[in-house]
């Protein structure tokens, strides 16, 4: 059954994409919902505020392609679940004086608006080797890396023996830092 906030958007089409949406990332959404912040009644509602936040999106989500989409979704997951680490530190003296949560801990742990440049060209460059390798290496790494998945998940959601992820995986990585060495190349060839 769909969230009741799919049944609020107006325009059908945008409507039907949500749902497929849902229903493509629920999974991972409340997985990665669940890593970050460790509670399960919690998760669910975080799910809910994920897909809250991504529907002024829906524009972009559509014009994003599967290999830009599910990093963009993710970033949103981790947001969200930041933002509400954040609140819960401020907002509650208890945990701050049982040190469950130090909210000077988590600020510190934010990148300085350079280090946030460099991260964000950084995944633009993966984004864009992740374009010029085999399909099968883009799912392998997304999974491995991104999504956070183990070997023995990857290995039922690819079909693949799970003996023979750490050889598959240690080739994508392989093609994409040829990608990413040649675009450097081609990048340094340009400014000379």
């Amino acid at each position: 059954m769909l969230p009741l906030f799919i049944s609020m958007i107006e325009d059908e089409s945008d409507r039907d994409y949500m749902a497929g949406l849902y229903q493509q990332y629920y999974p991972l959404i409340k997985k990665k919902a669940y890593d970050l912040v460790g509670n399960y009644s919690i998760t669910e509602d975080l799910v809910q505020d994920v897909f809250i936040k991504l529907i002024p999106k829906i524009s972009l989500l559509r014009s994003l392609d599967s290999c830009k989409r599910t990093p963009y979704i993710v970033y949103t997951i981790r947001s969200v679940c930041m933002d509400y680490i954040r609140k819960q530190a401020r907002g509650s003296a208890k945990l701050q004086a049982a040190g469950a949560i130090d909210l000077e801990e988590i600020e510190d742990t934010q990148a300085s608006p350079e280090e946030q440049t460099i991260k964000r060209e950084s995944y633009e460059a993966l984004g864009r080797a992740l374009e010029h390798i085999p399909e099968k290496d883009r799912q392998l790494l997304i999974y491995k890396y991104l999504i956070g998945l183990k070997d023995k998940e990857i290995a039922g959601i690819m079909d693949i023996p799970t003996r023979n992820i750490q050889g598959y995986l240690s080739r994508a990585r392989h093609r994409a830092r040829t990608v990413l060495f040649e675009e450097r190349v081609k990048q340094d060839e340009e400014t000379n």
